[in-house]
C-alpha cells in the first residue's frame, strides 16, 4: 500500500514536472536549429529564412514563414512564426523563439529552436526568448486559447483590444490570429455609462467597460476563456467570447431629445439635419448642421465622453444645449 500510495506521489510530481517551462526559457542563446528569419530594419526589403542544422532548404514549414512576404518582425510575431512552423511540420518542431535587434548591423532576427541555453546577455529590450506554450513568472506553462475566427469591426459597437502582458498588444481582427497566448485580456476600449454593474467602483480597471480573460490552467490542452469580475456587465462580459469568436458588444446608452428652436429673428440662420425633427426635436441617431447666412456655424451630433455618457456636441467636442445652438 505504501509502495502504491509512493508511485501515485511520483507520478503526480513527474506530471507536474512535465508542465514546467525550461528554466532558461527567459534568456535563450540563439541556437536556430530551426530556422533564423532576418529582417533588414534598414532598407525595408523583404524578411528572409534560412534553415537550420535539424531542417532543409526546401522544407515547407520554414519556406512558408515569410509567405506571405513582410519587412519587420517583433517578439510577439516572431513567436507567432514559431508557432506556426510547430503547427505545420511533423517532426523537428520549434519549442524556443528569440527575437534579437542589432543596432550595429541594423538587423532584426527571429530564431526558431527546438532547445534553449542560457544566454547571460539576453537581458534587455533588444532581446526577447520564450516557450511554446506561453510561460508565468513562476516558469509554469501557460496555454493558449483558440480564436476560430477574426473579431468583425462593427463601427456601431464599442471595439476590443487584446493585451499579453509578455508580448504587448493581440490582433483579435486579423485572420491570422488563430489563437492568444495565455493570461490575455481582451476588453472594451471605452467605457459606456450603461454598463454600470452594482459594486464596481470608478476606481475598478473595468469600470464600464467589458473584460474576459484566456485562463491559461497548468494542466489544460488549452486555455479557457472566463469573464473576469468588477466589469460593468457580467452579462455583457460573458457575452463577449462565444464559439471562440470575441464579439464586440453595442452600448445602450443613449442622448437625451434635444428641443432646438432658433430664434425667429435670426432668418439667416439654416438648420439641416439627415432627418426631419419631430416637433423641433433632436433625437439620437439623427445629426444635423447649423448655416449661418450660407456659413458653417456648428455640426451638431450625439457622441459619447470619455466616462461613457452620450451627449450632444459639435464639432469640437464641446456640449451643446438648447440654449446655444444659434448664429
Amino acid at each position: 500500500m505504501k509502495l502504491l500510495s509512493l508511485c501515485t506521489f511520483l507520478s503526480c510530481v513527474f506530471s507536474m514536472r512535465s508542465e514546467l517551462c525550461d528554466t532558461n526559457w527567459k534568456s535563450c542563446s540563439n541556437v536556430a536549429d530551426i530556422a533564423t528569419i532576418t529582417c533588414d530594419t534598414a532598407t525595408r526589403s523583404d524578411c528572409d529564412v534560412v534553415n537550420g542544422s535539424l531542417t532543409t532548404s526546401d522544407d515547407e514549414s520554414v519556406l512558408g514563414l515569410v509567405v506571405p512576404p513582410f519587412t519587420t518582425i517583433d517578439p510577439e510575431t516572431c513567436r507567432k512564426k514559431c508557432q506556426e512552423q510547430a503547427d505545420s511540420a511533423p517532426d523537428q518542431k520549434c519549442e524556443f523563439f528569440r527575437w534579437f535587434k542589432d543596432h550595429a548591423t541594423k538587423e532584426t532576427t527571429c530564431s526558431l529552436q527546438t532547445t534553449c541555453e542560457h544566454d547571460q546577455w539576453c537581458d534587455s529590450f533588444d532581446c526577447a526568448t520564450g516557450q511554446l506554450p506561453d510561460c508565468d513568472e513562476d516558469g509554469n506553462r501557460i496555454f493558449p486559447c483558440p480564436l476560430a475566427s477574426p473579431t468583425v469591426w462593427d463601427n456601431s459597437k464599442f471595439h476590443v483590444i487584446c493585451t499579453d502582458p509578455l508580448l504587448g498588444d493581440v490582433n483579435v481582427y486579423d485572420s491570422m490570429t488563430t489563437s492568444v497566448p495565455g493570461n490575455t485580456v481582451c476588453s472594451t476600449i471605452r467605457m459606456c455609462a450603461a454598463w454600470n454593474e452594482t459594486g464596481v467602483e470608478a476606481s475598478e480597471p473595468f469600470y464600464r467597460k467589458l473584460a474576459i480573460k484566456c485562463n491559461g490552467a497548468v494542466g489544460s490542452e488549452s486555455g479557457t476563456w472566463e469573464a473576469l469580475p468588477l466589469t460593468g456587465s457580467a452579462a455583457l462580459s460573458a457575452a463577449m467570447i462565444a464559439d471562440n469568436t470575441i464579439i464586440e458588444q453595442e452600448c445602450a446608452s443613449t442622448c437625451d431629445d434635444l428641443t432646438i428652436t432658433i430664434p425667429p429673428n435670426q432668418y439667416w440662420a439654416d438648420l439641416i439635419c439627415d432627418n426631419p425633427l419631430e416637433e423641433n426635436k433632436l433625437k439620437d441617431g439623427n445629426s444635423c448642421i447649423l448655416l449661418c447666412d450660407n456659413h458653417l456655424k456648428m455640426s451638431i451630433d450625439c457622441r459619447f465622453t470619455r466616462e461613457g455618457e452620450k451627449q450632444w456636441q459639435d464639432g469640437e467636442g464641446t456640449e451643446l444645449t438648447a440654449a446655444t445652438i444659434k448664429c
